[in-house]
């Protein structure tokens, strides 16, 4: 009994390992994940590069996402996918104007912000105030813009000349 015992334990003990495999996503599974998630995320990185997030999946390494997925449970790689799928489309949204803001108005707003700004700054050194928006970086207003919903954008706008006259005079 004894000897029967230890043989089930033993049998057991062995099989942990490729019972917690099955719960991965295996070769087919991983190739078709990274197949696809690698071209949703390409895509929307050739239409908007500040959506290359690698932290995120938002990336277009096959390999890495296939890598990844077979060391991964299969309820976690399917998450991942949907959540690159939705990431995805909130890029192709940027990059379409579809969200508010839109490319053209992210540089005008930049290209204003930074102005205003610099102007500000040239009369005055205490008006840099980058936590306010009021610097002349160009590249931190476009790709706050990008991220940020129109209405906002213009409510820092109309901020950033405020701050800027007045501190200014």
């Amino acid at each position: 009994m004894v000897r029967f015992l230890l043989v089930f334990v033993a049998l057991v003990a062995l099989s942990g390992p490729s019972l917690a495999q099955n719960n991965v996503g295996g070769k087919q599974f991983c190739s078709k994940y990274a197949e696809n998630v690698s071209r949703i995320a390409k895509n929307a990185i050739a239409q908007n590069s500040s959506c290359f997030d690698p932290d995120k999946g938002m990336h277009g390494d096959y390999q890495s996402h296939y890598n990844w997925c077979m060391r991964t449970p299969r309820a976690s790689v399917k998450g991942a996918a949907k959540n690159i799928r939705r990431l995805a489309r909130q890029c192709r949204a940027q990059a379409s104007g579809n969200r508010p803001g839109g490319d053209r108005f992210c540089q005008q707003y930049a290209s204003s912000a930074a102005d205003v700004s610099k102007q500000a700054i040239a009369r005055n050194p205490a008006c840099l105030m980058p936590d306010k928006g009021v610097h002349s970086y160009y590249k931190g207003h476009y790709d706050w813009c990008m991220k940020t919903p129109r209405a906002t954008v213009e409510g820092a706008a109309k901020n950033i000349r405020r701050l800027a006259r007045a501190c200014s005079r």
